[in-house]
């Protein structure tokens, strides 16, 4: 589940980024890799499942300091159960680590209320307690009026709120994106015999990830929103690159990424006529048809960059905290 929450003009061409990102990945054991389910017995790789919140992008101040990390936590999917018997590796009775063998909702649930919602009060920014969290639509993710949910989200006043990633739209989660790929490269480079092994590593790599690879992420995700507008709401195009490693050393790595003011009206008019005129394949491209893109509060700002930016597939309240990037 992946989440970014868009600000600014009401279609979107520049947004800054808020809430947080939550979505779960597989990391196998040694040479295996990704296993389809759960496999034990002799030889038999195990696969991990873990749940792993990014919080927002890192945040830095105007010299380039990190002034939060922008990570909440990960959380394997595990559980304790004491050894049956002896056996060379540990004596009967000692502990061991266990996966959970099925991810259901009420495990979600329990993760979710018991671990997560803590992990975010303790860590998120206090200039807001208004947070976003954007689902993919895995079924057993927590319906978004979950009362059980709701009602811990609610607690010490914090206004903790969940949504679903745009369906058909597997390019925008975030995570996916670049955080998990960052997180599977950094634990291949150790070799893991045990499950205990496996989650030390995940956990050694998701500390090591820095912030400056978060906000390329995030950078990449707006790229990738920015294509979708270009698209009309499809889906077929690459993710897109510009270099960002380079720019960064050049200093001049853009805070915020933008598109065009016609890629940003030809999308309007088309969500437009898609969602009043359904029956009609191809939209009228006429701008006097639609007064409200030559109010100037509409439009998007003439500073924007002709560069993708983040979409209008996923919307706000605009509640929330807006991460505040600067060149890395």
């Amino acid at each position: 589940m992946g989440v970014a929450e868009m600000m600014g003009d009401p279609l979107g061409s520049r947004f800054g980024l808020m809430g947080w990102a939550l979505d779960w990945a597989y990391f196998g054991l040694s040479i295996v890799g990704y296993l389809s389910r759960v496999l034990t017995g002799p030889g038999v790789v195990t696969r991990l499942t873990g749940l792993g919140p990014l919080a927002c992008r890192p945040r830095f101040g105007d010299d380039g300091q990190v002034l939060w990390d922008g990570k909440i936590g990960i959380f394997p999917f595990t559980f304790q159960e004491a050894a049956k018997r002896t056996s060379k590796n540990r004596s009967a009775g000692t502990m061991k680590t266990k996966p959970i063998p099925k991810i259901t909702r009420d495990v979600m649930r329990e993760m979710m209320v018991q671990q997560l919602l803590p992990a975010i009060r303790e860590k998120w920014p206090q200039s807001s307690k208004h947070v976003f969290i954007q689902q993919d639509n895995a079924k057993p993710h927590v319906d978004i009026n979950d009362p059980v949910f709701v009602a811990a989200a609610q607690e010490s006043d914090w206004d903790i709120k969940l949504q679903f990633q745009p369906p058909n739209s597997p390019d925008l989660n975030v995570l996916d994106l670049g955080f998990f790929r960052a997180i599977d490269a950094i634990q291949n480079k150790s070799a893991h015999r045990s499950l205990g092994d496996l989650i030390n590593a995940v956990t050694t790599a998701f500390e090591q990830l820095t912030p400056q690879v978060l906000n390329n992420v995030f950078l990449t995700y707006q790229g990738v929103m920015g294509e979708v507008l270009r698209h009309k709401g499809g889906n077929n195009f690459k993710i897109p690159h510009m270099g960002k490693k380079r720019l960064s050393r050049e200093g001049i790595l853009p805070q915020n990424l933008g598109v065009s003011t016609e890629v940003y009206e030809e999308a309007y008019i088309y969500s437009f006529h898609a969602s009043f005129f359904p029956d009609r394949d191809t939209p009228p491209l006429d701008l006097a048809s639609f007064p409200s893109l030559t109010n100037s509060d509409h439009r998007p700002p003439q500073q924007a960059p002709a560069t993708p930016s983040v979409p209008a597939k996923s919307s706000s309240d605009g509640k929330g905290d807006v991460a505040r990037p600067v060149d890395v």
